[in-house]
């Protein structure tokens, strides 16, 4: 992945996550339009920390919302050494619901 370019995840999560201590993942789907609104904030965490930030649209991968437990979209997951942290993003400008998971 160039720096500077964030990409969605065409591979398998499961293989890239093995090779990283912590990172956020964004779930969203093209149809959405609150995640076409969030995008430009993510992309801008992004931009300070490419290494830390991916995304995923889950339009053509649908069991991925059920193997990460996502009900709603767009949906940022924070994984980092076996634990998860959820946050839902619920429009821009509001206050997000986050809820820190053990696995």
């Amino acid at each position: 992945m160039a720096k500077g370019e964030l990409k969605d995840i065409k591979g398998d999560l499961e293989d890239i996550l093995k090779t990283k201590k912590q990172t956020f993942v964004l779930f969203y789907a093209s149809w959405c339009s609150f995640c076409r609104a969030f995008l430009p904030i993510y992309d801008r965490y992004f931009e300070k920390q490419p290494e830390t930030f991916l995304r995923i649209m889950i339009d053509e991968r649908e069991e991925l919302m059920d193997r990460y437990s996502v009900e709603i979209v767009p949906t940022v997951i924070f994984f980092a050494f076996r634990a998860v942290g959820r946050c839902q993003p619920v429009a821009p400008g509001t206050a997000s619901t986050c809820a820190p998971v053990r696995l």
